[in-house]
C-alpha cells in the first residue's frame, strides 16, 4: 500500500514521485492525504511512457534544427561568394566601360548595361552616330565583342 503526502506518494521502500500541478485533472496521481490502492498505477505509467515519447520527440527536433542550421550557414556562405562574386563583375564591367569612348562605349552600354540584342545595338549606334551599320559591325563591335565574351567566361568560372 502507499501513503500519500502532501504533494508526494510514499511507498514502503521510500520511493518519491513528485510534481507540481494547476488541479487534479492535469496529473492524476498526485494526490492529496490519504491512502493510495494503486488504481492510478496505469496513469503514472502512461504518464512516464508520454513524457519519455515527448523526450524522443523534443531531441528529434533539435537533431533536425540543429541539421538545418547548418545547411542555412552552408547557404549563407555560398550567397556570400556569390555576391563577391557579382561584385567582381561589376567592377570588370565599370573598368571595361571606363576604357571606353564613343562608339565603343555606346555599343558596350547599350549590350551588356541595358541589355539589348546586339542586332538593335548596332543599329541604335549607327543612328547614333551616323555611321553606316557595317562599319560598326566590321570596325567597333569585335572589340566590344572580346569584352563581352570575356564577360561571360568570368561568370561561368563561378
Amino acid at each position: 500500500m502507499l501513503y500519500v503526502e502532501e504533494g508526494f506518494i510514499k511507498t514502503s521502500k521510500d520511493v518519491f514521485f513528485s510534481g507540481t500541478a494547476n488541479s487534479e485533472k492535469e496529473m492524476p496521481h498526485i494526490i492529496t492525504r490519504g491512502v493510495w490502492d494503486g488504481s492510478d498505477t496505469i496513469k503514472i505509467l502512461r504518464n512516464y511512457s508520454n513524457t519519455k515519447n515527448e523526450l524522443a520527440m523534443v531531441q528529434l527536433k533539435l537533431e533536425a534544427l540543429t541539421h538545418r542550421e547548418d545547411m542555412l550557414k552552408q547557404t549563407k556562405e555560398q550567397l556570400v561568394d556569390y555576391e563577391d562574386h557579382l561584385t567582381e563583375i561589376l567592377k570588370m564591367m565599370d573598368q571595361k566601360l571606363n576604357e571606353l569612348n564613343g562608339i565603343e562605349y555606346t555599343l558596350y552600354y547599350e549590350i551588356v548595361v541595358r541589355g539589348k540584342n546586339v542586332t538593335k545595338a548596332v543599329d541604335y549606334v549607327s543612328l547614333k552616330y551616323d555611321k553606316d551599320v557595317s562599319t560598326i559591325w566590321k570596325s567597333y563591335y569585335p572589340k566590344v565583342k572580346a569584352m563581352i565574351d570575356e564577360l561571360e567566361k568570368n561568370k561561368e568560372d563561378h
